[in-house]
């Protein structure tokens, strides 16, 4: 048997190799998990299992991706210092090899999942190599193309998942127009790795582009989903804060302080548009 001190040392290793696991995806969670809330919103299927299955192919998915992302962690440095690699919690070496191995564990996951999981598999998988690999993260209008195919690869396979598949052209259009609400906080850490992007190639045309679409799609939701009144309204006073404060401060804290609700409001709609109208009762 296993004495107390090889369980303490067991313990103690699984806290430190999860706590770097969740330090790869810290900031992504309220970035992709809308991927989920969406599949539940266009799916009628209300099983668990098939909504745990979705969650869990999101997230190895989104781990995949983060740590595709964080090979280098030269950019890291200045925005992130607490990340694994600039942290010195993994090596660079350590990561490449991280990098491949989920890529081969995502692909055989999904392959025993289904054919279609399969193929939104690989077009995440495809994703990483174009954005880190063939260094279209840093083009201006290939990176938002870039990134909106790799998270409708996201949604497709979690709706797969679930059984359900529309009105994916939307969500993705939504994301290629609004995602350089991102960059925002990080152009100091874009500059040093040569990456240009929107608000980098044009400052202020950036912002008010940003805004005006965080508005479109605001009342292009309100006007779509069902809504209740409340609700409605608050939704729409929440993108009209969002946008204002885009315009209006800018400044990389206030930026990541905005960035926060942005990604908040991603939870506003259905399935979760109810949450409004509790902290209301509230």
């Amino acid at each position: 048997m296993l004495q107390v001190g090889h369980w303490e040392k067991i313990i103690s290793n699984a806290q430190y190799h999860l706590t770097t696991i969740h330090l790869f995806t810290r900031t992504d969670y309220t970035t992709i998990l809308p991927a989920i809330s969406f599949a539940i919103a266009l799916s009628a299927n209300t099983q668990e299992w098939p909504f745990i299955k979705s969650a869990f192919w999101v997230y190895i998915h989104l781990l995949q991706l983060t740590v595709s992302n964080q090979c280098s962690g030269h950019e890291d440095k200045v925005d992130k210092p607490w990340r694994p690699v600039p942290s010195g919690r993994i090596s660079v070496g350590q990561i490449r090899r991280l990098r491949w191995i989920l890529a081969a564990g995502c692909l055989a996951i999904s392959f025993f999942v289904g054919r279609l999981v399969l193929c939104a598999s690989f077009g995440v998988t495809l994703y990483t190599i174009l954005y880190d690999d063939l260094l279209l993260r840093g083009h201006l209008i290939f990176r938002n193309l870039c990134i909106a195919a790799g998270y409708l690869a996201f949604e497709v396979g979690a709706l797969f998942i679930m059984k359900e598949l529309r009105s994916l052209a939307c969500c993705a259009l939504l994301i290629f127009t609004t995602f350089s609400a991102h960059d925002f906080p990080d152009v100091g850490g874009d500059k040093t790795s040569g990456r240009r992007t929107f608000p980098i190639v044009a400052p202020s045309a950036s912002r008010w582009f940003v805004s005006a679409m965080v508005i479109l799609w605001t009342m292009g939701i309100c006007h779509s989903w069902s809504f209740g009144a409340v609700s409605r309204g608050l939704f729409f006073g929440l993108g009209m804060v969002i946008a204002g404060r885009f315009l209006w401060f800018r400044d990389a804290a206030r930026d990541k302080y905005t960035l926060s609700w942005y990604k908040v409001s991603s939870f506003c709609r259905p399935p979760y548009g109810f949450i409004l109208e509790i902290l209301i009762i509230l």
